[in-house]
Order: C-alpha cells, then sequence, then structure tokens
C-alpha cells in the first residue's frame, strides 16, 4: 500500500539577514508576493540565491526537483525480489534510500523529471541585493511551483512502474542461470547486472545482484571442451559447461605439432577442425591443440591424433580432472580421489579396469586400480575412483597451465578384450589450495 504525504513543502526562508549591509536595488515587483516564504497546499514554494539571476534561477529549479524526488521518495513502495516493502516500515528499504538514490541520477535515468522547468512556475518573485561597502552583489530567487496531488498520484505510479521492471529483468537474468545456452549469454547477463547493481539503490536488494554476479562469474570455471571424431582429418569441438554443451560465437585458434592444412568451420554453436596428419610421424605424441580465450583465460583441448587406434569400443575421457586428498602432511598427500568424465559416444557397454595418472607436481603415477565395474549407459559418465597411499607433491609452478598424462584400460565384457586409452586432460587439485 502506498501512503501520501501532505502537499504542503516548506522551503527554509533565505538568509536575508545575514549579511545586514546587504540592501534591495532591483525587484520584480514593488512588493513581495504574500505566497512568498509560505506554504500553500498544492505549491511548492521554494527559495534559492546566487550571484547572478541565471545561478539563482537554477538553483531554484533544482530545489523545485530536490523537493519532488524527496516527496515520491516518500511515498513509493519498491519490490524486493522476494517481498514487497513498504517505505520508512523498518523492512530494509528506507525512503532515505530512495531519496539518496533518486537524487543522485540524471534526469536521463528518471523520465518522470525531465518535464520539471521553471517555464512551469505560475509565478516568480527576484530582489537584487548588494553590499554598499564592499559591492558585492547577490540575486535571492523566489518560485511558486504548481504540484497537485494528482501529480504526485503520476509520478510515484511512473517510478514503481521502473523499478518493477528491473525487479522483472533480475528475476529474468536469475531464472536463466540453470540453462545457460551460449558462452556470449554468461557475458550479456554480467554486464546486466552490472547495470542494475548500479540501480537497486538498497543493502538488500543490492546484496542478491553481487551475489547472482558471483554465481555467473563462476560459471566461466565450469567451462570445459568435449570433442568427437567423425572421421580421418576431421575432429567436432564443443564447449561444455557442467556437462550440457553451449554454444560460442568465436573461433578456437587451432595448432598441432605436426598436423598440416588446418582450418575451423562453425558448426551450429560448435566447431569442426580440419587437419592433414600424413606427415605425422607414428612413434611421436601427435596432436592437434584447440583453445579458445574466454573471460580473459584460456580454455584447452588438445586431440590426440593416434587416438583413434584406442576408439573401438567409441569411449572417452572428456572434460577437466579434479582430484582431491583426506589430508595434507605438508607435501604429503594421504590417499588422492579422483573424479573424472567419461564419454561413452557409441553406447556399447564397456567395462573399466584401471586409470594410471602422471602429473607434474607428483613425480610418482597415481594408479587407480581394482575398479572392474561395468558401464551400460550412453554418453557422459561420472567415475570416482580412489588411489590409496602416501604421495609426494611438490610445489606447483605458478601460472603453470597443467596437463595430467595417461591412460585408463577399458575391458569388452562379452570378449574380456582390453583396451588402452590414453588420457591428456587439464586438472584441478585441492591440496594447493590448503
Amino acid at each position: 500500500m502506498t501512503r501520501h504525504i501532505l502537499l504542503t513543502l516548506i522551503a527554509l526562508a533565505l538568509p536575508l539577514a545575514a549579511s545586514a549591509q546587504m540592501k534591495v536595488y532591483d525587484k520584480s515587483s514593488k512588493r513581495a508576493p504574500e505566497w512568498v516564504n509560505t506554504a500553500i497546499d498544492d505549491y511548492l514554494i521554494v527559495s534559492a540565491s546566487g550571484t547572478t539571476m541565471q545561478e539563482a534561477m537554477q538553483k531554484a529549479l533544482n530545489e523545485v526537483t530536490e523537493q519532488i524526488i524527496r516527496a515520491v521518495a516518500n511515498n513509493v513502495t519498491v519490490r524486493q525480489t522476494n517481498t514487497m516493502s513498504e517505505t520508512v516500515t523498518g523492512s530494509g528499504i528506507e525512503s532515505s534510500d530512495v531519496y539518496t538514490y533518486l537524487s543522485s541520477m540524471n534526469s536521463a535515468n528518471l523520465p518522470f523529471l525531465k518535464g520539471i522547468t521553471l517555464s512551469k512556475a505560475e509565478e516568480s518573485y527576484w530582489e537584487k541585493l548588494r553590499d554598499k561597502r564592499t559591492g558585492e552583489e547577490r540575486v535571492d530567487y523566489w518560485v511558486k511551483y504548481p504540484f497537485p496531488s494528482w501529480e504526485l498520484d503520476e509520478l510515484i505510479e511512473e517510478f514503481e512502474a521502473i523499478d518493477a521492471a528491473k525487479v522483472r529483468e533480475f528475476e529474468a537474468i536469475k531464472s536463466q542461470l540453470p540453462s545457460i545456452a551460449s558462452v556470449e549469454q554468461i557475458g550479456r547477463n554480467i554486464a546486466s547486472l552490472d547495470a542494475l547493481a548500479a540501480y537497486f539503490f538498497d543493502d538488500v536488494r543490492s546484496s542478491e545482484v553481487q551475489s547472482l554476479k558471483q554465481q555467473y562469474t563462476a560459471l566461466y570455471g565450469s567451462l570445459t571442451v568435449s570433442g568427437t571424431t567423425l572421421d580421418d582429418g576431421r575432429y567436432r569441438c564443443t564447449v561444455m559447461l557442467e556437462g550440457r554443451p553451449v554454444s560460442i560465437s568465436t573461433k578456437p585458434k587451432v595448432t598441432s605439432n605436426c598436423a598440416s592444412g588446418l582450418d575451423v568451420e562453425a558448426d551450429n554453436g560448435a566447431f569442426i577442425i580440419s587437419y592433414d596428419d600424413s606427415d605425422c610421424l607414428p612413434d611421436e605424441e601427435n596432436y592437434v591443440e584447440i583453445t579458445f580465450r574466454i573471460a580473459g583465460k584460456r580454455l584447452v583441448k588438445r586431440h590426440l591424433l593416434d587416438a583413434a587406434d584406442d576408439a573401438a569400443m567409441s569411449v572417452v575421457p572428456e572434460g577437466r580432472l579434479y582430484l582431491t586428498t583426506d589430508t595434507v602432511d605438508g607435501r604429503t598427500l594421504h590417499n588422492v580421489t579422483l573424479r573424472m568424465t567419461i564419454n561413452n559416444l557409441g553406447g556399447t557397454p564397456f567395462g573399466l579396469k584401471s586409470v594410471e595418472l602422471t602429473l607434474p607436481d607428483i613425480p610418482a603415477p597415481l594408479v587407480f586400480d581394482d575398479i572392474d565395474k561395468v558401464y551400460e549407459a550412453k554418453g557422459t559418465i561420472q567415475v570416482v575412483l580412489v588411489a590409496k597411499g602416501r604421495f609426494e607433491a611438490a610445489e606447483k609452478r605458478s601460472g603453470a597451465f597443467t596437463f595430467a598424462q595417461g591412460a585408463m584400460v577399458l575391458a569388452d565384457p562379452t570378449t574380456g578384450t582390453l583396451q588402452r586409452v590414453r588420457i591428456y586432460l587439464p586438472y584441478e587439485t585441492n591440496w594447493d589450495n590448503r
């Protein structure tokens, strides 16, 4: 419910007696109008002074604007994202918050203030004064500005409509968080939240905007790159967000240590990488490296060109590896847990026998064995494995872009045939954050 204040707004009288030496030497009429320094219903009576007529008039206009803002601020009801709060009720949004905010905004951001002009004043009166001793001059200016209750009602309604639209915008951005469809959408929504942060003048809603912005910013850290070999010399890569494909308009940079004829073609939000690996030596670790630059950071996928031999069951590791330890004693790790994403592209059942990883900061390989588990689901599968024992970790190099290398051993559940699939993926640990 909106509460209205009495429309009798009284401006403080000018300090005309501040200097006894100031004498009136010119004025707009022989006698000051009766309304000067009084209060009249449905009018704003304001006064201002300046060294020139123009300065005094501008200050009077500013005072009219300030009093209209104060009238609106004392009566608006603004909507939080989850509650309705009336001003001056102690619910977190005070009229002083609204007033402070409105006073700091220019008319371009507050459309309902654009129509305030001295040409709308019903009457005005001015006096020019001079100090006979110093010659200093001053202009005192009074304005009788019509401001009926219906106009206040309209301004309140207009402001509340603006505020409600901002809340709807915030709620729309919040609802999009679980279903982001593109990398660019993350950036657009962060920019919109920055604009909303500048608008929401109360602590309650401002903190909600900042919290949502942090959640959106954190999405960049959840991006990975997944890829699928289409045929000889063609590889399709997709940016993934928490296991879901998302589109990106910016083409990646593609390099290789041996392949030539590198080409990148957009494909429905993903990219098809073409290459010629005829000059790649079979005994070398041949690869095509795909690098995206997103929010100032590199997102890298290394496609191993000899991995085609490993794809009989069409099972590939992808994304990012996450390694955690139970306890850290200096640089000694006690048991290491691996969380890894495996993509069963063909949907053929496979058994996971073991995983072996080599990390730049751990000299000894991490071996995750005795798994012997069969997976039948098609698509991405999350596996959690534990390497028991004590491992010595070196200090991580600052700024190093680190990859884990190794392999996982798969088994055909029907024939028992073993297949070794190479692993080359970025990784994160929890022991460097302790």
